[in-house]
């Protein structure tokens, strides 16, 4: 494999990654403050 394969993949794996992690947090955000308005009251 050449240099620009690998850097490519990676890319690509690291793109993979920060879907996951915006999903993540789009479902975690309200849910978190579900919870935190919850305990408050």
């Amino acid at each position: 494999m050449s240099f620009w394969e690998i850097t490519r993949s990676l890319l690509e794996g690291l793109g993979k990654t920060c879907q996951i992690f915006a999903l993540t947090l789009v479902l975690a955000l309200p849910l978190g403050l579900l919870i935190a308005f919850g305990s408050m009251s």
